[in-house]
């Protein structure tokens, strides 16, 4: 009988320290904000890239998961950049999304997909650079070499 009373008021007492150490969202917000700034600092792209993801779950944002993939991306990693937005082509991608996708896509040997937002980057802010990806793949699809 001594044991059926003592194990609902350790559990009892398990639950309230529970609850007395738990953090609220806006603490674990601040607490990653934090964070995030700490390893921009320091230069650590890994514990940049946990605490935006860290963010993300906490209170998602699609800036911030662009931001996300451009880490992803710079780290080599395009299937998680691309996992984090996505490859389909959306009207209301940031220009940082669409170029996330193409680069990440072309990396990926995936030209013809990558062709798409190149062109889409490319109607939105015309410059040589991406005019010079655009032809490149065009030529890679076509397998015309260019004459010169």
């Amino acid at each position: 009988m001594k044991k059926l009373t003592i194990i609902p008021i350790a559990i009892g007492i398990m639950l309230f320290s529970v609850n007395v150490f738990a953090q609220t969202n806006a603490e674990m917000k601040k607490h990653y904000e934090t964070y995030y700034l700490q390893m921009k600092k320091q230069g650590d792209v890994q514990g940049v890239i946990d605490a935006l993801t860290h963010l993300n779950v906490i209170k998602p944002n699609q800036s911030r998961l662009d931001t996300l993939a451009v880490f992803y991306m710079n780290e080599g990693r395009h299937i998680q950049a691309l996992n984090t937005i996505g490859i389909e082509l959306k009207s209301d991608d940031s220009d940082m999304a669409v170029e996330v996708k193409a680069v990440s896509l072309q990396a990926l040997n995936q030209p013809e997909r990558a062709l798409e937002h190149y062109e889409v980057l490319f109607k939105r802010k015309p410059n040589a650079l991406v005019a010079y990806e655009l032809a490149d793949l065009k030529v890679q699809m076509n397998g015309t070499p260019i004459m010169m």
